[in-house]
C-alpha cells in the first residue's frame, strides 16, 4: 500500500514530465524575457523546481535554451531574480553531464568566479554560488576517471 507521501511524489514527477508535453516549458522559458522582473523571477523558480532531480525535465529545458537565458538572469540587478535564476541553473546542471557541458560552454565557470570576486554582490547570491561550486567539484571527484567531462580540459590545462 502506498503512503500519501509516495503518491504525492509520483504525482509531482508525472506533472513535471507532462509540463513539456502540454507546451508549458516553452511558455515558462519565454517568460524569462518578460519586462516584469517578478514574472522573470517566478518563471526561473518554476524551472528550478521542475528541473530539480528530474533528468527528463532538465533535458527538455536545456533543449529549449533555458540555461543560457537563466545564466544571463544571474547577472540581474534585482537580487531575487538573480537568486532564483542561480537556483534554476543549479537545478539544471546538478549531476547532469549534458547540462554541465552547456554550462561550461557558456562560460559558467567565469560567471561563478565573477559572483565570488565581486564585493558588491549580495552574500546570499555568493553563498549559493559557493554551494554550486561544491556540487560541481563533488561531481568531478565522483566521476574523475571519465575523460569526457566538460571540465577535464580546464583541470588538465
Amino acid at each position: 500500500m502506498e503512503t500519501g507521501k509516495e503518491s504525492r511524489t509520483d504525482m509531482r514527477s508525472r506533472i513535471r514530465a507532462d509540463l513539456h508535453k502540454f507546451g508549458g516549458l516553452s511558455v515558462i522559458i519565454k517568460e524569462l524575457n518578460n519586462l516584469d522582473p517578478e514574472m522573470r523571477t517566478t518563471s526561473a523558480w518554476i524551472l528550478g523546481k521542475a528541473s530539480q532531480n528530474n533528468p527528463i525535465v532538465q533535458k527538455q529545458v536545456l533543449g529549449l535554451g533555458g540555461l543560457k537565458k537563466l545564466m544571463k538572469m544571474v547577472k540581474s540587478s534585482f537580487l531575487e531574480e538573480a537568486t532564483k535564476a542561480l537556483y534554476a541553473v543549479s537545478a539544471l546542471i546538478r549531476n547532469n553531464l549534458d547540462g554541465q557541458v552547456l554550462f561550461y560552454a557558456e562560460a559558467g565557470d567565469l560567471m561563478l568566479q565573477d559572483i565570488q570576486s565581486n564585493s558588491s554582490i549580495d552574500t546570499t547570491l555568493c553563498k549559493k554560488s559557493v554551494f554550486l561550486v561544491a556540487d560541481l567539484v563533488e561531481f568531478q571527484l565522483e566521476t574523475r576517471n571519465n575523460a569526457e567531462l566538460p571540465f577535464s580540459a580546464i583541470v588538465s590545462s
